[in-house]
């Protein structure tokens, strides 16, 4: 017999045994928001990218899930901006030597297919352009970052399943 548990663009699917199913569901909603992990997201193994949709499971065994409304994960030395099709939120980041992103290739594919419209102006931070990323998926601003004249910058972490993580390349 087979259990099912839906979520909003989550679902897990268990085979009945003797077990119980131990999982973690963070949801996040259409405002601006985040969660602090303890262990960084490049050092998990197995982690999947459904469109923003991050899972994976951990040693002793229970699941993770993360929707795409969760707009960035925080952790000691680094924050990953999750950067895919199903956010909606508004979002300004903080560039610096902690910024790295988590991209699903949903959102990969828009960026390459030209829907996502980048335009640079100064509209927060300091006295730097920002890069502003508008789609029908909520807007992104990189304060204090041009994208386009950074590009050499970029350092590609890891590949994920659905998905990449990258650095940013800044140094403070």
């Amino acid at each position: 017999m087979t259990q099912t548990f839906q979520f909003p663009e989550f679902s897990v699917t268990q085979e009945a045994g003797d077990t119980l199913l131990q999982a973690r569901y963070f949801g996040g909603t259409a405002a601006e928001d985040s969660l602090t992990l303890a262990v960084d997201p490049i050092a998990i193994e197995g982690l999947t990218n459904l469109n923003g949709n991050l899972s994976w499971t951990e040693a002793e065994g229970t699941t993770i899930g993360v929707n795409s409304e969760i707009d960035f994960l925080s952790t000691a030395e680094h924050y990953y901006m999750n950067l895919n099709t199903n956010r909606s939120a508004d979002v300004a980041f903080v560039m610096n030597d902690r910024a790295r992103a988590i991209v699903s290739n949903e959102w990969l594919d828009a960026y390459s297919q030209g829907e996502l419209e980048i335009t640079y102006e100064n509209q927060v931070g300091e006295d730097a352009v920002d890069t502003i990323i508008t789609s029908d998926h909520g807007q992104v601003i990189f304060a204090d970052y041009h994208l386009e004249e950074r590009l050499d910058d970029l350092e590609t972490l890891k590949f994920l399943g659905g998905g990449v993580m990258i650095d940013f390349g800044i140094i403070s």
